[in-house]
């Protein structure tokens, strides 16, 4: 994917949620191993075994496995790349708020410093002034998030029993090295941060500028809402896979995981954290879906946006599918909540690398929402175009 100028960052979450290429037949056995194993990794030319611990989330007719490590981390480990497997009988869990930092420090550097936070924790190079602040957002986006999905007949979403993990880096350029040696075939310009699905964790930069009180900052960053935005995007990514609402590495339509994240992302430029919380127009894409002055309509069709995530990844329509996918999501918690919530219920039982044919993706979706797709681009544009043009 080609990311320009005209392209801000919030269009490469698609391709880093997107799944990784499994080795062997993906599905030939899906049980959530729920045991602690070591995996003996073959020793290279000129480096001893490693051994990985984790738990198997599935394992493919020629021996290859899906591993979840402790960190959150996960692997696709074909047979040639692993010794051995040991299972130790002890019940898996993922780091604790000590360990991870200790595990995150190990893998940076001594230039990042730790915030523990009471649901994430931060391994920050960035200043104290912008780290305290990011703190600060992702704890609200946090306690929002499980707010809006608290209604009886919600989807089952629980809090994780475990901390989130976070990395700031000093700069842009800091940010970009690391994405390069993570997705190498991903160019980052001016991307201020994403969610790695791989990893489990968000990736952030601080913001250009000098900065000496958080008066100083917010005045900054009231200047760039996108630096505020995708914080906002990234942490609602990293919570929904975290918390049973989206599956990680399973086939995610991403109209619905980016239209989520987008739904909760609108900048409020007279708030203390710059955030309205979830649910107000998304001024961006509503000017875009309305273009040259027109009312506001879709300008994908509902069955090609639910079905072909591609679009997602094409330089030519992933500023379209964004702007549609907030458009569809808006209107369903709007007007129609209990489809999106039948929705969500019903991509929660997606299984890890099981992919859904376009067929069985629209018919599974169009199931949910109990309407035709027309009926439901109908209700999509006439709410477009009742929303009033707003500033920021």
């Amino acid at each position: 994917m080609v990311i320009g100028k005209n392209r801000p960052g919030y269009v490469l979450s698609a391709v880093i949620l997107s799944v990784l290429p499994f080795a062997g037949e993906a599905g030939a056995d899906a049980r959530d191993h729920g045991t602690q194993v070591e995996v003996t990794l073959a020793a290279g030319a000129e480096s001893p075994a490693e051994i990985l611990t984790g738990r198997i989330l599935l394992t493919a007719a020629d021996g290859g496995i899906i591993l979840e490590e402790r960190n959150g981390t996960i692997r696709n480990l074909s047979p040639p790349e692993f010794q051995e497997i040991f299972d130790t009988r002890k019940p898996f869990a993922l780091f604790d708020s000590d360990e991870l930092a200790e595990d995150l420090v190990n893998r940076l550097g001594g230039v990042f410093r730790i915030r523990q936070k009471q649901h994430f924790v931060i391994c920050s190079a960035a200043s104290d002034i912008f780290t305290d602040y990011y703190g600060e957002l992702l704890e609200r986006v946090y306690q929002e998030f499980f707010a809006f999905f608290a209604a009886d007949d919600a989807p089952n979403v629980s809090r994780p029993d475990y901390p989130l993990p976070v990395v700031i880096f000093r700069n842009v350029s800091q940010l970009q090295q690391h994405a390069a040696g993570q997705h190498p075939q991903i160019p980052f310009d001016e991307v201020p941060g994403y969610y790695s699905s791989r990893f489990n964790q968000i990736y952030i930069s601080d913001i250009p500028g000098r900065v000496r009180t958080r008066g100083g900052l917010i005045r900054l960053l009231r200047k760039s809402p996108r630096h505020t935005e995708t914080i906002v995007h990234e942490a609602v990514h990293q919570i929904a896979f975290n918390s049973g609402l989206h599956v990680r590495f399973a086939d995610n339509p991403l109209w619905f995981t980016e239209g989520v994240a987008i739904y909760f992302e609108s900048f409020a430029g007279g708030r203390r954290l710059l955030w309205n919380g979830p649910g107000r127009p998304h001024t961006n894409y509503l000017s875009r879906l309305r273009g040259s002055g027109h009312l506001p309509r879709l300008t994908l069709s509902l069955a090609d946006l639910i079905s072909d995530n591609a679009l997602f990844e094409d330089a030519g329509t992933m500023a379209a599918a964004y702007a549609n996918s907030w458009a569809v999501v808006y209107t369903l918690v709007q007007t129609d909540h209990a489809a999106f919530r039948r929705i969500a219920r019903t991509l929660q039982q997606r299984q890890v690398l099981r992919q859904i044919s376009r067929d069985d993706e629209l018919k599974e979706i169009a199931s949910a929402l109990g309407r035709s797709l027309s009926d439901i681009e109908s209700d999509v544009n006439a709410l477009l175009k009742s929303l009033p043009r707003r500033r920021r």
